[in-house]
């Protein structure tokens, strides 16, 4: 089934509408879906390309404290900061009915993945993250792989585009692999990652081998490793 956070392959039809006119349609559907969430009226909130700031942000995440009923949250391609990213995490921190955000495509750095990774470490709902096309670096994605081996719930991390390089994708896969629970799908295409992550992919597919692992990596590569890794087993 097609994830909703995964923007790579989703293609959002958009009406031929002047800039203005844009603003105003996605300005009336904020308003009114903010009333929907304080009145714990809505199932999901889409907000993808409306152009919010991290005043909008905090409009939200003040609307959400109080919600039970939110369980999506597609807030891609927006404007928001480590700011808004660090009030969101320490507002939503008691959150029990979150299972998808997707954080893409915004102007978060390294700086505000603590905060981000507490919020994830703890959330005990959460299924579905999505961070792709921001500049999170390998500082912030070791953050983020730290929250991984607390959290029991994550299936799907989108991590395209992050400017992730070996050594951010070593830790990474060394979170997964660790991991107790199965892990479904992992995107990291689009990164800085070379033929020395090939073990490491490997060695995520082999300890969850049901994934689905979008990577830019060579395949063939990647299979070959995954064949020496068992080669090292002992015989049953």
């Amino acid at each position: 089934q097609q994830c909703p956070c995964n923007t790579s392959t989703l293609t959002e039809v958009r009406p031929n509408k002047s800039m203005e006119d844009r603003r105003t349609q996605h300005a009336e559907e904020f308003e009114r879906t903010l009333v929907k969430v304080r009145d714990n009226d809505c199932h999901e909130v889409n907000f993808v390309g409306f152009g919010l700031g991290d005043d909008d942000l905090a409009r939200l995440t003040a609307a959400m404290e109080s919600n039970t009923s939110v369980k999506v949250l597609l807030i891609w391609e927006n404007q928001f900061t480590d700011a808004g990213c660090e009030a969101f995490c320490k507002a939503l921190a008691h959150n029990t009915t979150l299972e998808t955000l997707s954080f893409s495509e915004n102007r978060f750095t390294h700086a505000s993945m603590p905060a981000l990774a507490e919020f994830v470490a703890n959330h005990p709902t959460l299924k579905v993250l999505s961070l792709d096309r921001n500049d999170i670096g390998n500082e912030g994605i070791e953050c983020l792989a730290d929250a991984l081996t607390k959290n029991k719930t994550i299936n799907y991390f989108g991590m395209q585009n992050t400017k992730m390089t070996d050594k951010g994708f070593a830790r990474l896969s060394e979170a997964i692999v660790d991991r107790e629970t199965p892990f479904r799908t992992l995107y990291v295409d689009f990164n800085v990652l070379t033929v020395e992550s090939a073990w490491h992919a490997a060695n995520i597919k082999f300890v969850h081998p049901e994934i689905k692992l979008h990577t830019s990596i060579d395949a063939q590569l990647i299979n070959t490793k995954l064949a020496e890794i068992r080669d090292t087993l002992p015989p049953k």
